[in-house]
């Protein structure tokens, strides 16, 4: 989910690696070798605050219901797409699609680019 979310708002420099889409990528890796530096924290200790607040994000937003919001960054929402029956296209038989929830990522208008 953090992963996505680094990818998706990365701009990356020369270092990183390519990949289509999103233009230059910075790994969870690059992430924390970069904010290890920025902040004289440990790299263990970085990576554990980003895995804490994966599990927070997780279980606040997904379980619990809650929406996340960081000043000048964005929002964590919940996403939620109702049971339905669809169709199987091969046999045209009703089948019952499960309700689905999901973490959703809606950054404040300085992160946008324009």
């Amino acid at each position: 989910m953090l992963k996505n979310l680094i990818h998706k708002l990365s701009g990356g420099d020369k270092e990183t690696s390519q990949t289509g889409g999103y233009g230059n990528t910075i790994h969870e890796k690059e992430l924390i070798d970069n904010l290890a530096e920025k902040t004289g924290l440990d790299k263990k200790d970085v990576d554990k605050v980003i895995t804490e607040f994966e599990n927070i994000v997780r279980d606040k937003v997904l379980d619990d219901g809650y929406t996340i919001s960081l000043a000048k960054f964005g929002k964590f929402e919940l996403k939620v797409r109702e049971a339905y029956v669809g169709r199987n296209p091969y046999t045209g038989k009703a089948i019952k699609i499960p309700e689905s929830r999901r973490v959703h990522f809606k950054p404040y208008e300085n992160l946008k680019k324009k």
